[in-house]
């Protein structure tokens, strides 16, 4: 009887959560679309892992591509960055854009997908 009660309200919380997101998003009128920005002039020392928990003060980083030469496997010094709404990409890209990061000035541009 009791395992029964709590899936039923593992279930209610389920549809709740899916629903209450789903409302969220509508409200604040975030769009499906995935948002890539471009980001140059990238000083060294600043790669993937530092890259993905910087970014992600913005939003969700759902993928992270970080140029390398193939002959060495060094930065080139550019990488492109997806997060999960195009919004937030684009308000990351004006607020990086000209950052000044280690004696380097940080080149931020939203990419449409």
């Amino acid at each position: 009887m009791d395992r029964e009660r709590l899936k039923a309200e593992r279930r209610e919380r389920k549809k709740y959560k899916k629903h209450h997101k789903a409302l969220k998003d509508d409200d604040v009128g975030i769009s499906g679309k995935k948002g890539v920005i471009y980001v140059g002039h990238i000083p060294h020392g600043f790669y993937e892992q530092e890259m993905r928990s910087f970014f992600s003060q913005f939003g969700t980083v759902t993928r992270l591509r970080l140029a390398r030469s193939r002959k060495t496997g060094n930065s080139k010094g550019y990488a492109f960055v997806e997060f999960e709404y195009e919004e937030v990409a684009k308000i990351a890209a004006e607020s990086m854009n000209n950052y000044l990061m280690f004696d380097k000035l940080l080149q931020c541009k939203s990419e449409m997908c």
